[in-house]
């Protein structure tokens, strides 16, 4: 379960830690702010999506959205580190 702090009308989500990546979701009044910070090759990737929260899943999207992109990043930098 992802950690959350409420900061009034902003809230915080925890989605990712790991050694080499750091995500987390924002919320700020009915937008919601997808964010991952990366330590690829030596050198720190940031990310970023945002959408409308609303019925259709918006959250869910902004959250698998930015893992899936964090894991092609990762798989693709070690595949080129290792040729």
């Amino acid at each position: 379960m992802p950690s959350m702090q409420k900061h009034g009308v902003h809230t915080d989500f925890l989605m990712l830690k790991t050694p080499e990546s750091l995500c987390y979701m924002n919320q700020l009044k009915n937008m919601i702010f997808s964010e991952c910070m990366m330590l690829v090759s030596g050198r720190v990737l940031y990310l970023y999506a945002m959408c409308h929260e609303d019925d259709s899943g918006g959250t869910l999207w902004a959250q698998m959205c930015m893992k899936n992109w964090r894991g092609a990043i990762l798989k693709t930098a070690d595949s080129s580190a290792q040729q």
